[in-house]
């Protein structure tokens, strides 16, 4: 909740959508962007190590290992 509805880029693509949420299920991780039902963006992934990137004491974003070597990179942006 600390950073819900804060914008998010995925990857180092520009365009940025709020985050409405991450969540454990199944042993996977998913994370839900966007503001309405017509703009969301889920993206679920078999998680092998979680890093939380901080820079002042403030968190940053987010990378996370996927059991295949796979990277994604969540950027955050205060809302």
């Amino acid at each position: 909740m600390q950073h819900d509805h804060w914008q998010v880029s995925v990857d180092g693509e520009k365009e940025t959508l709020p985050l409405e949420g991450i969540i454990v299920r199944d042993h996977l991780l998913v994370i839900t962007l966007g503001g309405d039902i017509s703009h969301h963006r889920r993206i679920t992934i078999d998680p092998a190590r979680v890093t939380v990137e901080q820079e002042d004491g403030v968190d940053r974003g987010v990378t996370i290992e996927s059991t295949d070597g796979h990277r994604t990179q969540l950027a955050f942006r205060a809302p």
